[in-house]
Order: structure tokens, then sequence, then C-alpha cells
């Protein structure tokens, strides 16, 4: 059968048109499908980029105040924790406010949600805020990737602002440095509401805040320790040493500046919260050793630059209580940042060298007596390349230091937002908090410093000031 040659002619016409049709149909699909991959990557590529970026912001903020950041803690996942404790029967969550809130706020959008966190200073706000005052005691509202449905504020609090209503209010309290004077720790234990979650930020010794130590037999009220003692939920030192970068690395370590002068010791503290007779044991030193003497206990007075000190080449760095771990900012910033070979005494070798960089520093109860000490100043003085192997540790390491006062102060966003994820997360692991470590609060704080009441001779000198017995009264027959 012959086909017409015009019905040819219009099948292919017909197949011409509905082939253009699906190549424009196709083209426009593909092109629709690749333009939304192409701006679903670049959102994704952004999204991540802006993640990473305020992953980067907050580790870099979180090293400034603090020198251990665990990631575990860090990239918790907070809702799932909670969804975790939300399904476990034996949960109370009446002994976290904080915890309970979020359980809350996750199942219910509707109900509002505010957690408070308190930082009370005591009657030492003036001196620990100073020109920051009017803005820390406001309060300042601020937010956490994980608790987008819960606002939360903060704010500093003294004594006279501390009320009652106020306490039972408040879901976290944290103790910066605010028990010297004015309310005692077992008056806010009368009135701690239940489930309010405590917190312990102290870089001071425990013979100096002996005031947080609660009564015998009472346990340990805080769920969280902030402190210089490695064994604290978070440890908090004041400095620590840092690997440089490899491309940072020295062959050779810089030299220490020539010294023209030999010893000098610094102290405005000169008996208040000393446990040991550190003032007098100086002017014994300065029998045998010329050492120069600055500040309120000093006989040169006040030193307005501590430049000056870099003309030394040893520098007394004593600590004002003997106790394990306390190793203060007077080693890091005064001594090894200025190129002087610190003479330590305070916590035990191990817990120096534990800390400080290898053979920097020379610990006084490595010698038996006071003229086998001298001996070896004055030796080591005339050795100037035996001095300087005290500094070979600057070829590959360096020294960062941290502030407990940015820590609390300032990015809450960032530091009291990890407060928090720390606090949920020894609320889940109760097992690895402080807390459950150290059920006995008071012996473990106390326990970590010296007996002063104990005679004890350094160099053959008694540091401890002779304690006067009282005379027993016999009974009355």
């Amino acid at each position: 059968m012959k086909v017409p040659k015009s019905l040819l002619i219009k099948t292919c016409m017909i197949s011409l048109c509905l082939g253009i049709t699906w190549h424009l149909v196709f083209t426009y699909l593909k092109d629709d499908v690749f333009t939304t991959k192409r701006d679903d990557f670049i959102t994704k590529r952004d999204d991540d980029f802006i993640s990473k970026k305020f992953d980067n912001f907050t580790t870099r903020t979180l090293k400034r105040s603090l020198g251990h950041i665990e990631d575990e803690v860090l990239n918790m996942d907070v809702e799932k924790m909670l969804n975790f404790l939300g399904l476990k029967k034996d949960l109370n969550v009446k002994d976290s406010r904080l915890v309970g809130k979020l359980l809350r706020s996750m199942i219910s959008n509707r109900e509002k949600c505010l957690i408070r966190i308190i930082k009370y200073c005591g009657k030492r706000c003036d001196h620990m805020l100073g020109n920051d005052l009017n803005h820390q005691t406001k309060w300042i509202r601020f937010s956490c990737p994980f608790s987008e449905s819960c606002s939360i504020e903060t704010r500093f609090v003294g004594e006279a602002d501390l009320t009652k209503r106020l306490m039972k209010s408040t879901d976290v309290l944290v103790f910066v440095d605010s028990l010297h004077e004015g309310l005692h720790l077992s008056q806010l234990m009368a009135e701690r509401p239940r489930g309010q979650l405590w917190v312990l930020l102290s870089r001071e010794s425990p013979q100096h805040d002996q005031e947080y130590a609660p009564p015998e037999g009472v346990g340990n009220p805080y769920n969280l320790t902030m402190t210089y003692a490695s064994e604290s939920d978070l440890y908090f030192p004041y400095c620590y040493l840092q690997r440089k970068p490899l491309a940072s690395v020295l062959a050779h370590a810089p030299p220490a500046p020539r010294k023209t002068k030999l010893v000098a010791w610094m102290a405005s503290n000169c008996y208040h919260h000393v446990s040991w007779r550190r003032s007098e044991f100086v002017k014994e030193l300065q029998k045998f050793l010329p050492i120069d003497t600055f500040g309120e206990c000093g006989d040169l007075g006040r030193l307005t630059d501590v430049k000056v000190l870099r003309d030394y080449k040893f520098y007394l760095a004593f600590e004002n209580s003997e106790c394990r771990e306390y190793i203060t900012e007077k080693i890091w910033r005064t001594c090894l940042q200025n190129g002087i070979v610190p003479i330590v005494y305070g916590s035990t070798r191990e817990d120096y060298e534990h800390v400080l960089p290898p053979n920097s520093f020379i610990h006084l109860e490595d010698f038996s007596s006071m003229s086998h000490f001298v001996e070896f100043i004055y030796e080591l003085d005339k050795d100037e390349e035996r001095y300087q192997r005290y500094f070979d540790w600057r070829k590959n390491r360096k020294i960062v230091c941290l502030s407990s006062r940015f820590f609390i102060m300032y990015a809450p966003e960032v530091n009291l937002c990890y407060l928090l994820r720390k606090l949920i997360h020894v609320h889940v692991f109760p097992e690895i908090s402080l807390q459950k470590r150290e059920p006995d609060f008071r012996s473990w704080w106390q326990g970590k410093c010296t007996d002063s009441t104990e005679r004890k001779e350094v160099l053959g000198f008694d540091i401890h000031q002779p304690m006067i017995k009282e005379k027993k009264i016999p009974a009355n027959p």
C-alpha cells in the first residue's frame, strides 16, 4: 500500500514538533533541577560556613577562659539527651530545675520558659565589677542554640539584692568570690529551693576560701565546681602551656636578656590569708642573698612597671598557701613571660612539674639546707650557659593565660551556654561529677592543703606559726 506523500509530510511535522516540545520541557526541567540543586548546595555551603565560623568563634571564646574544653560537652546533642532523660522512669526532674524546664518546653511549645542564672558576688560586687557595675547588675537576656524555646537571663547580685523571692526564682546560682563577708553558706543552704543548681567558681586556695566548705556532715552542695584543681568538673587554671604551631618552632630558644641583679620578690599580702611565715622567711633569705623586695611587704615600695623585674635573674614565686596544684599567675606572668627563673614554694614539686615547662623552675624543697640552696644560686649566677637552659622550653611552647573575669562577665551566649551544657551533662552522667566522686566536699576542699598548725622546716627555717595551745582546766570533781 502506497502512503500518500502529504501524510508522510504531516507525520514528520508532528514528530518534529513533539521532539522540539519534549526537548524544551526536558531542558527546562533539567535546568530547574540543576538550579534547585545548585541553590541547595549554595545554601548548604553557606550554612556550613556560618556554622563552622560560629563553632570557631565558640571555641576561641571558650579558650580565653577555660583551659580544657570537652568536645563531648561542646558537641552534645542536648535535645537527644533530654529525650533520653524523658524516657527514664526513675528520673526526678525536680532535682534539676534547668532540666525540668527544658524538658517541659520540648513537650509543649506553648509553655513560657525562662531560665535564670544568678552570679552571686556578695559584698564584693564593686571590687569585682568596677566600671561595669551598672551594666552587669541588670538582667542580660541571651539564648543558647539548644534552648530556642527558652529565654535565658543573667545578672550579678550582691548580698543586699539576694532576696528570698529572687532566690526562689533562680535556677542556677554561681558563687563568684562571694562568701568572704556577709551571708554564710549555711544561710543560703537553708533558703535553697529544690532543684536549684549551684556552681562554685573559685581560683583561690581552700585556705583563703574556707567559707565555701559546708558544715561537717552536710556533704557536697555544689552541682558543678570550677577551680584550679584538675579534679574539678571544669578545670580552670590560671595559665597553661601550649605547643607552638610547627611553623613557629625555633631551632634555638630566644635567650633571656642579660641581667644585672640577682633576686626579687613582690607581695602585697603580708600576713592576712597567708598560711605560712612567708615574709619572715624572705627576711631570713636576705641574710644570705641580695634580694630586692617590692609591694606592701617590701622595702622598695610599690612597683609601677613589672618590666623592671626583667633585670633580675631569679624571682621568689612563693604562694600564700601550701595547697596541692595551687599555682598562680605570679609564676606564669611575672616570671616565665618575662624571662625570669622562678624560685617556687607552695605546692609539691610533682604539681609544678605537671603544669610548668620542663626545667624552668627551682623548688625550695630540693635543698637540704640554707647553705646548699645559697651555693646553688651563686653557682647558677656565674654559669650563663647553664642559666640559659632554663628557657629552652620557649623553642616550641608558649604560655596561654585564662580570664575568670571574661568567662563570668562576657559572651554569655558562649560561656554560660557551655556552663549549662555541662550542668545537663553531669545530670545525665552523674557518676562523673565531683559531687558524686567527692560526696564530702569539706574534706576534699580542706584536704588539699598542708596543716599550718604542724611544725615544718624549709631550709632549716620553721615556716609555720607556733601554736599556743590552751591549757585544759580539769572539771570539778
